[in-house]
């Protein structure tokens, strides 16, 4: 087999091997929907909740965001594959997705820290969806902020730019792929997590928000107008933050 034929395999293998990924995670969140708030209705500081909350948030953050890492990951495979024999490149472009998913379930542990204090407050439902409209609206007004910020231009740029953000973040070995992973990951976390956030206002289960959310992010990262998109996006959500909380006031 040639090395041209090789690479494209590799990198067909590898987009594939994230789609059933992120395949599996929306199957797992479906049948989380399906089974209901068993684990909801009990204490938000019981062990047994916060372990659920936990695996919850995760699947839920790699069902959303592994779509928009496949031109990452997959540069990352055809630059190692260079270097390395198939078995090498496939174990170190593990890593660097181990490292990019180490950090949304550091997001997540936070996530299900913040979401049982928002539930002993009485600020979130026992189906996990915001009481409070003045609070929706504040999230709402609060990303919508923040998409016009340094960081998150900062962030989304090298997110959009998989051969940028190798060529400032290079690092040789297998540790180096895991670091890059982790240096992805939280490039993306900086991008995103104000998105994230806004899953505590119509339900964090609730499955029309999480994709809506998820194709946001996706045209961010993806679309040749990711940019213009991102920004569009801060002026609907801050326009729809400011009309709720004056709702909420009359």
């Amino acid at each position: 087999m040639s090395t041209n034929t090789q690479s494209s395999f590799g990198l067909t293998a590898t987009a594939l091997s994230l789609g059933v990924i992120s395949a599996g995670a929306w199957a797992a969140l479906l049948l989380m929907s399906a089974m209901g708030g068993m684990a909801m209705a009990m204490s938000p500081w019981a062990t047994t909740t916060l372990a659920y909350m936990f695996v919850m948030w995760l699947v839920m953050m790699v069902a959303m965001m592994v779509p928009s890492t496949v031109p990452m990951v997959a540069m990352m495979r055809k630059i190692i594959s260079n270097k390395h024999d198939g078995r090498e490149a496939v174990f170190r472009t593990a890593l660097f997705v181990g490292g990019y998913l180490g950090v949304w379930a550091g997001f997540s542990i936070a996530a299900t820290v913040v979401q049982s204090g928002l539930q002993q407050g009485a600020l979130l439902s026992p189906m996990l969806a915001g009481t409070s409209t003045f609070f929706t609206g504040l999230l709402f007004f609060s990303a919508g902020l923040f998409q016009f910020s340094r960081l998150k231009t900062a962030c989304l740029e090298y997110c959009r730019s998989p051969l940028g953000f190798f060529l400032a973040s290079w690092q040789t070995g297998r540790w180096g792929a895991l670091r890059m992973g982790l240096s992805h990951g939280s490039f993306c976390l900086g991008c995103c997590w104000a998105l994230m956030v806004l899953l505590f206002t119509f339900g964090v289960m609730n499955l029309v928000w999480v994709f809506v959310l998820s194709a946001v992010v996706l045209i961010e990262k993806l679309s040749p107008f990711g940019l213009v998109w991102s920004r569009m996006m801060g002026v609907v959500l801050i326009a729809g933050g400011t009309s709720t909380m004056i709702y909420s006031a009359l």
